[in-house]
Formats: C-alpha cells, sequence, structure tokens
C-alpha cells in the first residue's frame, strides 16, 4: 500500500494524483529495467505521453536556418533609422546598434580561440551595453555567456570555470580570468561571418538549486523556431517592447529578438526599475509599450496599482519564476 499526504494549500488534488500515476508507473517498471538506474525508469503513462504529444502542435520545422543576428540584419537594413533601443532620454537607432556591434565583433574574432565553441562572456551593468555586446558576439560568430555582475563571487567563479570563455566583454572592474573587452562609440561593418544555424548561440547556467549550475548549450536554430512560433501565435510584430528579465536570464533572449527581428523598438530597463513596479510602470506609460514580458510576481504588483499607466499594453507575457 501507499499513501501521499500532502498539503492542500499549496497542491491541488489533481496533481497528488499524477504524482501517485508517476510513482506506480515506474514501479511497474522496474522489473524489466534491474540493470538499469533509478533515472532510467520512465514517469509518464502511455494516456500522459499521448496526451502531451498534443501540446504545441503546428509549430514545425523552422522555414528557413537562420541565425538570430541574421534576423537582426533583416530589421536593421529595413528600419535602419529607426529606434532600437530607447531608454530614458535616448534613443539608438538601427544602424548605430548595427555598427557599434559590429565593431565589437571585428575585435573577438581577432582573438585567438581554441576548439569550438568559441564562448564570449557578457558582464554589464549597463542594460544598453549588453544588448551592443550580445548582438556583437553573435555577429563574430561566437556564442556568449551571461555572467551576472550581481551573482555572488562563488557562482560567477564555477561559470567561468566551466564556460571558460575566450574573453569577457564588461564595464566592471572585476577580474574574470580572461582578456576583458570594454565597449566604446566605435562602429564597422563587421565581420561577414557564414556560420551555421546549427551552432550554439549562447550559453546559459541553470539556477543551480539541485547541484550544481549547469550550462545549457542553445543553438541558433532553437530561438529562430520559437521566434516564428511567437509571431504565428501572437499576430505579427510585437510594436514597442520591454523586457522585465535580465540578460542573464533565458526568458529575455526570445522577447529581445523578436522585438529586434521585426525592427521594432525594444525598451530597456536597468535592475532598479526592473524590481520597482512603479518605476517600471512610469516607463510603460512614457514609451507606451505595447508588447511587456514579465515575471508572474512583478504583473501581480503591477496589476495591484490598478490599470493607470497600463493602458498602451495589448500583449503581456507572463513566466519565467
Amino acid at each position: 500500500r501507499c499513501v501521499l499526504e500532502y498539503d492542500e494549500g499549496l497542491f491541488d488534488a489533481p496533481t497528488a494524483e499524477r504524482w501517485l500515476e508517476a510513482f506506480v508507473t515506474a514501479l511497474a517498471a522496474a522489473p524489466t529495467h534491474r540493470e538499469r538506474g533509478l533515472g532510467a525508469l520512465p514517469l509518464m503513462s502511455g494516456a500522459a505521453r499521448r496526451a502531451l504529444g498534443t501540446l504545441g502542435r503546428g509549430g514545425g520545422p523552422p522555414s528557413q536556418p537562420a541565425r538570430l543576428h541574421d534576423l537582426l540584419a533583416v530589421g536593421a537594413l529595413r528600419n535602419e533609422g529607426a529606434p532600437a533601443l530607447l531608454r530614458e532620454g535616448r534613443a539608438v537607432d538601427y544602424r548605430t546598434l548595427w555598427r557599434r556591434a559590429g565593431a565589437l565583433a571585428e575585435r573577438i574574432t581577432a582573438l585567438p580561440s581554441g576548439p569550438p565553441p568559441r564562448l564570449v562572456g557578457l558582464a554589464t551593468r549597463d542594460p544598453e551595453s549588453a544588448l551592443v555586446a550580445l548582438v556583437g558576439i553573435l555577429r563574430s560568430g561566437a556564442a556568449y555567456v551571461p555572467l551576472d555582475p550581481h551573482l555572488p563571487e562563488k557562482r560567477l567563479a564555477q561559470m567561468i570555470e566551466d564556460a571558460r570563455p575566450i574573453a569577457v566583454v564588461t564595464d566592471t572592474d572585476r577580474d574574470f580570468g580572461a582578456p576583458a573587452l570594454r565597449l566604446d562609440d566605435a562602429e564597422a561593418e563587421g565581420p561577414a561571418d557564414a556560420g551555421d544555424p546549427r551552432a550554439a548561440a549562447y550559453v546559459i547556467f541553470t539556477s543551480g538549486s539541485t547541484g550544481r549550475p549547469k550550462g545549457v548549450v542553445v543553438a541558433h536554430a532553437n530561438v529562430v523556431h520559437q521566434l516564428e512560433a511567437r509571431r504565428a501565435f501572437y499576430g505579427g510584430a510585437p510594436g514597442v517592447t520591454l523586457c522585465a528579465h535580465s540578460y542573464a536570464f533565458d526568458s529575455a533572449v526570445a522577447c529581445v529578438f523578436w522585438a529586434l527581428a521585426e525592427g521594432d523598438p525594444l525598451v530597456l530597463v536597468d535592475e532598479d526599475e526592473r524590481r520597482d513596479p512603479a518605476l517600471l510602470r512610469g516607463c510603460i506609460a512614457r514609451h507606451r509599450v505595447e508588447t511587456l514580458d514579465v515575471p508572474p510576481a512583478l504583473w501581480a504588483e503591477l496589476l495591484a496599482g490598478g490599470a493607470e499607466g497600463l493602458e498602451s499594453l495589448r500583449t503581456v507575457i507572463v513566466g519565467g519564476e
């Protein structure tokens, strides 16, 4: 006999029933998996697998292989005089963003590198610098590794030890054990990289809540596929977009590139604005933000303050917590 006790204030009955079903499924399979580890035991019944197979239908493969910066190039060429980045009292157009990233890409390609993938760390406090660096790293053919300067020293050291970046783009004085590249206002056409869409675009580390953080490698084609799915699901371009996630968090990737690939403005916020609902509300109102990508707790705080300042929103994507 098996009895499952759970807190009804935290979990509902269907969730508890799924746990029991998974446990029974694993036990039933155990006699035929005696030579394998516990991790090899199935947790999903046949019915659950069939139900899972009905989710996300209609995505299909990407319409054409592409890299993230290929999509950005289309947006930049189509709207080179239009604002790409919006901050308080400052706007950067697509041509400037593309050429500043090109100058950084040229510096990265000149660095010696080891076996692929070529990884470049990204550790900036300024959101504008972070975005220029992100695009520049991709344009060089390398993959970026977010190294959030707000993280504890020990965690950053573990990430650097595992990733071994060939350089780190930073606006801090911290020693990352790799050549430091600092952004300036230089502009250049940049290298003509002919990379593979299946190559790594970025490596983001897990939280480490179940052990040592692990670097997850994500290819260009994976993100491009998600962008196409977003475009189909939401019915086109996002318009003025604000991403309330750190660039070191995976949820920020598709949000940022969805706007840039469409040639729409991306509103940048710093750490203080990201954490303060009142500051974030003011930013949304001033820039007439149309699409917002935000964690659930922060969205709840915005809603608690009423609709004032949020009238321009037409798409809100809530997740990542």
